[in-house]
């Protein structure tokens, strides 16, 4: 997905998503290279497009009703689905440089 297309999804305005992702690499969250492609078209234009475990990163930072939405289906959709191996989710709490916590 491109920018604006999650600022749409998100309900929020572009400039958010832009600080958003620029802080989640600055903590280094996650890493440029595994999330964003470079894409340039025929045409000449050019996109930076993210991948979902990206989106997903950028919804548990972003307060809006959309992205709350969506991080509950995310939630739901881990702990519901019946998988032959478990599922392990991190998640960050806090602002530390220590993103594990016991």
């Amino acid at each position: 997905m491109m920018q604006f297309e999650i600022a749409d999804l998100f309900g929020v305005f572009s400039c958010n998503v832009r600080k958003t992702i620029r802080v989640i690499y600055k903590n280094n969250e996650l890493n440029e290279a595994d999330t964003m492609r470079y894409i340039r078209q025929p045409d000449g234009i050019s996109y930076d497009v993210y991948n979902l475990e990206m989106v997903i990163a950028i919804a548990f930072r972003i307060c809006s009703k959309e992205s709350a939405l969506f991080r509950r289906f995310i939630i739901n959709e881990i702990s519901t689905t019946k998988r032959e191996t478990p599922v392990t989710l991190f998640v960050s709490c806090g602002r530390s440089n220590n993103r594990w916590y016991s």
